[in-house]
Protein backbone atom coordinates (compact mmCIF):
# COMPACT_ATOMS: atom_id res chain seq x y z
CA UNK A 1 0.00 0.00 0.00
CA UNK A 2 1.36 3.54 -0.92
CA UNK A 3 1.11 6.42 0.94
CA UNK A 4 -1.46 8.84 0.59
CA UNK A 5 -0.69 12.63 0.36
CA UNK A 6 -3.19 15.28 -0.26
CA UNK A 7 -2.86 14.84 -3.60
CA UNK A 8 -3.48 11.27 -3.81
CA UNK A 9 -1.29 8.63 -3.47
CA UNK A 10 2.45 9.51 -3.07
CA UNK A 11 4.53 8.57 -6.38
CA UNK A 12 8.17 9.11 -6.60
CA UNK A 13 9.15 11.94 -9.15
CA UNK A 14 10.28 11.16 -12.77
CA UNK A 15 12.41 14.58 -13.19
CA UNK A 16 14.03 16.83 -10.92
CA UNK A 17 12.85 20.09 -11.12
CA UNK A 18 15.01 22.75 -9.17
CA UNK A 19 13.13 25.96 -7.48
CA UNK A 20 15.68 28.99 -6.67
CA UNK A 21 15.44 29.54 -2.54
CA UNK A 22 16.65 33.39 -2.95
CA UNK A 23 13.63 35.62 -1.37
CA UNK A 24 12.11 37.51 -3.98
CA UNK A 25 12.46 41.31 -3.17
CA UNK A 26 10.06 43.50 -4.06
CA UNK A 27 10.01 47.13 -3.92
CA UNK A 28 8.30 50.36 -5.31
CA UNK A 29 11.36 52.53 -5.84
CA UNK A 30 13.52 51.12 -8.67
CA UNK A 31 17.20 50.25 -7.92
CA UNK A 32 19.07 53.66 -7.40
CA UNK A 33 21.06 54.29 -10.64
CA UNK A 34 24.95 55.51 -9.88
CA UNK A 35 25.11 57.77 -13.12
CA UNK A 36 21.33 58.55 -12.88
CA UNK A 37 19.77 61.70 -11.44
CA UNK A 38 19.89 59.51 -8.24
CA UNK A 39 23.61 60.19 -7.66
CA UNK A 40 23.35 63.67 -6.23
CA UNK A 41 20.17 61.82 -4.52
CA UNK A 42 21.64 62.45 -0.11
CA UNK A 43 19.97 59.30 0.59
CA UNK A 44 21.78 57.26 -1.81
CA UNK A 45 25.29 58.98 -0.75
CA UNK A 46 24.35 57.99 2.85
CA UNK A 47 23.99 54.20 1.58
CA UNK A 48 27.07 54.30 -0.37
CA UNK A 49 28.79 56.09 2.80
CA UNK A 50 27.16 53.18 5.20
CA UNK A 51 28.51 50.30 2.82
CA UNK A 52 32.03 52.23 2.71
CA UNK A 53 32.27 52.20 6.37
CA UNK A 54 31.49 48.95 7.05
CA UNK A 55 33.50 47.63 4.00
CA UNK A 56 36.46 49.40 5.90
CA UNK A 57 35.80 47.48 9.38
CA UNK A 58 34.79 43.75 7.59
CA UNK A 59 38.50 44.07 5.77
CA UNK A 60 40.10 45.37 8.95
CA UNK A 61 39.15 42.54 10.58
CA UNK A 62 39.36 39.99 7.84
CA UNK A 63 35.47 39.14 7.99
CA UNK A 64 35.31 37.55 4.48
CA UNK A 65 31.33 36.59 5.65
CA UNK A 66 30.60 40.40 6.41
CA UNK A 67 31.81 41.95 3.37
CA UNK A 68 30.18 39.16 1.00
CA UNK A 69 26.89 40.18 2.71
CA UNK A 70 27.52 43.83 2.21
CA UNK A 71 28.05 43.07 -1.46
CA UNK A 72 24.66 40.97 -1.45
CA UNK A 73 22.81 44.55 0.18
CA UNK A 74 24.86 46.71 -2.34
CA UNK A 75 23.45 44.84 -5.18
CA UNK A 76 20.09 44.90 -3.58
CA UNK A 77 20.23 48.76 -3.03
CA UNK A 78 21.69 49.04 -7.08
CA UNK A 79 24.73 49.74 -5.89
CA UNK A 80 27.66 48.75 -7.25
CA UNK A 81 30.39 47.18 -4.88
CA UNK A 82 33.11 49.18 -7.02
CA UNK A 83 31.36 52.70 -5.48
CA UNK A 84 32.49 51.51 -1.64
CA UNK A 85 35.05 48.60 -1.40
CA UNK A 86 38.13 50.08 -3.84
CA UNK A 87 40.22 53.03 -2.95
CA UNK A 88 37.37 53.86 -0.53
Amino acid sequence: MQPLTPLGPWRPLSKLVVVSLLPLMVTSDPPLQPDGPESSDPRRQALVNSLRSRYRSAAAHNNAEAKQALFKEAVYLGIQPDEFSLNG
